[in-house]
């Protein structure tokens, strides 16, 4: 076999070959074309609530690029097109791995979406001024915690890295220092050295002791006499904690030591516990923090004799500070200030007609006022106009004017279309501004009306049905005897024709019919031994066999003597028969 038929023999394979590979691979080609270009529009669409956004979009870009010009260089068949479009291929790769590591080490910063970072321990201050710059409604909750400095940020209700673009308000929880309200327990330190009742004090976060020293010539100097409370306490409870100084010889004049900067607790405990009287005297300082010794009348390294020397302190009540007008500021501009000046600020929103959403509407501060360190400003900002909403019932209503202390009149008519109970309409239209100079009356329904009936001459039984047909709460009582058929109506209280509302009680009078005699024989045997007896036997007696006929009974003393219980000999009423007409009252006389 010669050179030319080998190749046409391996040239026949290649054929062959491709006839099976061909479509297979353009297959897998088109194939990855279209992942990477569903990957690229799914990216472009769903990027938007991603921080890395440009990034995202940039990385699927080139990957769809890189894979769609190596899908050309593999089907193109002309040979320096094929080799140019995987130059350009390799060229799109390195690229994609260069841009990789760039962003990845930080060589290459591309721009990332505004996102929320996390507050969690920096000061609730600093979240205000970042809220007024981003236009974010900033909410402090305050807690107290025994960790998390005073002021400071324990949470938020929106999690770090959302984008600023889905936030209008976020809540914080803010530490409000410990809580002095908690119970601890403490031990009875009588007998203690001071330094380890101090740790206690520490650890506890009691902040209403006082240390008191004296003189006492049977306990050792630092130890405890005597204290006014343990067991179950709160921490801001009053603790008395008196410490002996040890004997009268032990009170020796002592150098003095630099008090300055030391806190008011530190300065007079240290006084105290060498047996130094001293004065206090509060000065505002613009050097000295609030609470800190600013200077003492004994310089350092004099003596001090505690049986003759008093010592004053200066302490400082912060810097003085004179408040701008605060309502002609800016709310972010008043932030700025609080914070310069190591203040407190509290915000609360309410509804006002006049003043503009966002507006101060009070501070508690007015202009030139003096005030010092860690003061609390309160400001009051304008939620804009209150407007009246929709309500599904009147307790709904009424529950919203109490929370929003808006006036209101309730005036009620009949409607028939309105089930009774329920708001007809307002004064005015819903979603308008509440004027609190103009009381909103709402209108409600008393149901459809209901014209009383004329009920006398009907039956119990007539006036029943038409009571429950009008939806009417029909109530019966009984006249007396008459010529009128028993249980026909002789009276009612709501005159006929008269309009009414659903459920309105009427109280009708039915006739007890004609009275009828009724002849009873008195035996003696009803007669008891004491006058109360026998009115007692009677009652039961004419209850059973004078229905109708009403009985009145008097004790009276016998004209001849005779026995107590039996009737009287002057009684209307005699022993024996009679004859009683019903609706009538009779009166039966009882020897007593």
């Amino acid at each position: 076999m010669n050179k030319i038929e080998k190749e046409k023999i391996i040239k026949k394979h290649n054929n062959q070959d491709n006839v099976f590979i061909k479509p297979i691979k353009i297959t897998f080609l088109v194939l990855a074309v279209v992942v990477s270009l569903v990957y690229l529009i799914y990216t472009i669409k769903t990027s938007s609530d991603k921080i890395n956004q440009a990034y995202l979009i940039i990385n699927s870009s080139m990957i769809a690029g890189i894979t769609i010009f190596m899908a050309l260089a593999l089907t193109i068949k002309k040979n320096v097109l094929k080799e140019i479009l995987g130059m350009i291929t390799a060229m799109l790769f390195i690229i994609f791995i260069g841009f990789n590591i760039a962003t990845s080490t930080d060589k290459l910063k591309l721009p990332l979406q505004a996102s929320l970072q996390d507050f969690t321990n920096t000061s609730f201050n600093e979240a205000l001024i970042w809220g007024t710059e981003n236009k974010i409604e900033i909410e402090g909750l305050y807690v107290s915690s025994d960790d998390i400095k005073e002021g400071s940020i324990i949470a938020q209700d929106i999690k770090p890295n959302t984008l600023l673009k889905s936030i209008k308000r976020i809540v914080f929880t803010v530490s409000n220092g410990p809580n002095y309200d908690k119970e601890v327990i403490i031990s009875n330190m009588v007998g203690w050295d001071i330094d380890d009742a101090l740790k206690v004090i520490k650890d506890n976060y009691l902040n209403n002791v006082t240390i008191d020293f004296k003189v006492n010539e049977d306990i050792s100097r630092n130890i405890i006499i005597s204290q006014s409370r343990n067991g179950q306490i709160k921490r801001n409870d009053e603790v008395k904690i008196v410490v002996s100084l040890g004997s009268s010889s032990e009170l020796v004049p002592s150098k003095m030591i630099n008090l300055k900067n030391k806190s008011l607790f530190d300065a007079t405990y240290y006084l105290k516990s060498n047996g130094v009287k001293y004065d206090l005297v509060y000065e505002f300082s613009n050097t000295i923090k609030k609470g800190l010794v600013i200077s003492q009348s004994v310089k350092e390294g004099l003596e001090v004799d505690p049986k003759s020397e008093t010592i004053t302190l200066i302490v400082s009540k912060g810097k003085e500070i004179t408040t701008p007008d605060l309502k002609s500021m800016k709310v972010d501009e008043i932030v700025s200030w609080v914070i310069q000046n190591n203040l407190k600020i509290e915000f609360v929103e309410r509804y006002d007609y006049q003043i503009p959403l966002g507006d101060i509407i009070s501070v508690n501060y007015k202009k030139d006022d003096i005030i010092a360190e860690e003061t609390k400003i309160m400001i009051v900002t304008s939620k804009g106009q209150l407007k009246l909403p929709a309500f599904n019932s009147l307790n709904e209503f009424r529950t919203w004017a109490n929370n929003y202390n808006v006036t209101y009149k309730e005036e009620y008519d009949f409607n028939t279309k309105v089930k009774a109970g329920n708001i007809i309409e307002f004064s005015q239209d819903v979603d308008t501004p509440i004027d609190p100079k103009a009381p909103v009356t709402v209108y409600i329904s008393k149901g459809s009306p209901i014209t009383v009936p004329y009920f006398v001459g009907k039956s119990k039984t007539s006036i029943t049905t038409t009571c429950n047909n009008l939806g009417l709460k029909c109530t019966f009582y009984y006249t007396g005897y008459s010529t009128t058929t028993k249980d026909i109506a002789t009276k009612q209280n709501v005159n006929s024709g008269v309009t009414v509302v659903g459920g309105t009680s009427i109280s009708i009078g039915l006739s007890s019919g004609p009275a009828k005699e009724i002849s009873v024989y008195i035996q003696d045997t009803l007669f008891g031994s004491t006058a109360d007896a026998t009115i007692a036997n009677l009652q039961n007696f004419f209850r059973t066999n004078a229905p109708g006929v009403n009985f009145t009974y008097l004790k009276k003393t016998s004209n001849t003597g005779a026995a107590p219980g039996i009737i009287h000999e002057s009684s209307p009423v005699k022993g024996g028969y009679n004859t009683f007409l019903q609706g009538r009252t009779y009166t039966i006389w009882i020897i007593s």
